[in-house]
């Protein structure tokens, strides 16, 4: 072979290894980009409203989209129960742009939602949160489950990770109450001699919060009725939020579809092969070189979610990380809270700039501040009960809160990408979601912040939202 041929193919192999390093970095650019640098994501910002005294928060947003491997993103923020930041960068996966009214899947931010709707059933006298299950749901408290408490059930404190028997639950069973109740009330305790803090599956914690809100709410009423009558109409978001979605709901182009791919794409293909060749962790991919541990680790999210159904229990809205189950028009319409709500930023900024003023926006009222009082309080004896899993000082209230402390964005901003720089003397709550949705409150400063994204990064570490956030708290502080 000679000198021009051997440095030909040198030439060639070069190419071919940063295309494929450059693919890996940013999955949803297109082909034209990757290989000629020509229609690559450009982060230009679509408003909705920004006060002037945050014009820095267009800039950060518009960076996640230019170097934080997504093709598009929003963020919203309430402050002192008005909106401030409303506005989307880059573009849909159809390369329509990413508006401010772009619906996205938040997966499992829609469980903050259920801490809202068992706070507004404590308001008035229909739950407890110390209170057993099977004592609004009788038929639940057989194989282990007795005890196990509405608070339990909201901070993965009951053992109710998955199905013991493995069984699955197809899309027919969703419309079949009766049916699906019964496997629910018969479901065994995971752990019945022991505690147990592991996370639940993505799907099984709102099946349950449903069938007990329909036994409690004098009308009846499903969780997905019961959030859009009393939360969702009331702060005028009807045309922005979704929950078991009709045919022309599902199909409506307003929604953007999720790629589950994220910055590590190709590196986890790889990981997630030699993990499961060698027999040493799971075959579920890992999203980002900080969860590897999570694979190995026996109690980890990932390792206790593959072994014991995470994937395999409900068919219907979860088959694997490979498919994403909110692009299907049929998956849409499960009614699942915990994994299957659809919205945008600013839907999530408004509900919960109530929730960090005591329950309370406008003239709408969800719950009373000494239920919010109630639904605060957490142990700080386990404030690193769940940091296992997600690789990161994490604990839940007694109302299903994520508690936010700032060492959590010291550990989020690790990698460098967002500046751990928040300086709260508070902790923030909230809730995040797979691929990179994140939502955040402070009661003290009375200020909400909402960041949905349409590309995976990271799974359970959302960098990306932080660096957005970061800009936003700043301008608070000036």
């Amino acid at each position: 072979m000679g000198l021009v041929t051997r440095a030909i193919v040198f030439l060639s192999v070069a190419w071919l290894f940063l295309l494929w390093l450059r693919s890996a970095s940013h999955p949803a650019w297109s082909w034209p980009c990757l290989v000629v640098g020509v229609s690559c994501p450009h982060g230009t910002v679509h408003y909705g409203h920004m006060e002037p005294a945050y014009h820095a928060v267009a800039e950060s947003i518009s960076r996640v989209v230019r170097q934080g491997g997504t093709e598009g993103a929003a963020a919203a923020a309430y402050k002192d129960g008005r909106l401030v930041v409303d506005i989307g960068a880059g573009r849909r996966l159809d390369g329509s742009p990413y508006t401010p009214s772009t619906i996205q899947a938040i997966h499992s931010a829609g469980k903050a939602f259920e801490s809202v709707v068992i706070a507004m059933l404590v308001d008035r006298g229909l739950v407890e949160y110390h209170a057993p299950i099977a004592t609004y749901w009788p038929e639940f408290g057989v194989n282990g489950k007795a005890n196990v408490t509405l608070s339990q059930l909201l901070k993965h404190d009951g053992g109710l990770s998955y199905f013991m028997d493995r069984t699955k639950v197809y899309p027919a069973d969703l419309a079949n109450l009766p049916y699906l109740d019964a496997k629910l009330a018969n479901m065994s305790h995971c752990h019945p001699d022991q505690p147990d803090d592991r996370y639940y599956s993505p799907t099984l914690r709102g099946l349950i919060f449903d069938a007990v809100v329909r036994r409690v709410d004098p009308r009846g009423r499903s969780i997905s009725q019961f959030i859009r009558e009393e939360v969702i109409v009331p702060l005028g978001l009807q045309d922005d939020w979704f929950l078991g979605m009709t045919e022309a709901e599902a199909s409506s182009d307003r929604i953007d579809r999720f790629n589950p791919g994220g910055p590590s794409l190709a590196f986890s293909r790889l990981a997630a092969f030699f993990f499961d060749w060698t027999g040493l962790g799971s075959r579920v991919p890992p999203t980002s070189w900080r969860t590897i541990p999570m694979l190995l680790d026996a109690n980890s999210v990932m390792r206790v979610g593959n072994e014991h159904g995470f994937n395999q229990n409900f068919d219907v809205v979860w088959d694997t990380v490979d498919t994403v189950y909110t692009n299907k028009f049929s998956s849409r319409a499960a009614p699942c809270s915990s994994s299957n709500m659809f919205a945008n930023a600013r839907v999530l900024s408004r509900v919960f700039a109530a929730v960090a003023n005591g329950g309370r926006l406008d003239n709408v009222t969800l719950f009373s501040e000494e239920t919010f009082k109630k639904s605060m309080v957490f142990d700080e004896v386990h404030a690193n009960k769940l940091e296992r899993y997600f690789l990161v000082n994490l604990t839940i209230t007694d109302g299903g809160w994520w508690v936010f402390y700032p060492d959590y964005t010291d550990a989020i901003c690790a990698d460098g990408f967002c500046q751990a720089d928040l300086s709260q003397p508070y902790p923030f709550f909230g809730q995040t979601g797979w691929g990179g949705t994140l939502l955040m409150f402070s009661p003290e400063w009375k200020l909400s912040m909402a960041f949905v994204v349409n590309t995976a990064d990271g799974g359970f570490l959302p960098s990306r939202a932080l660096s957005v956030f970061n800009t936003v708290f700043k301008a608070n502080q000036e």
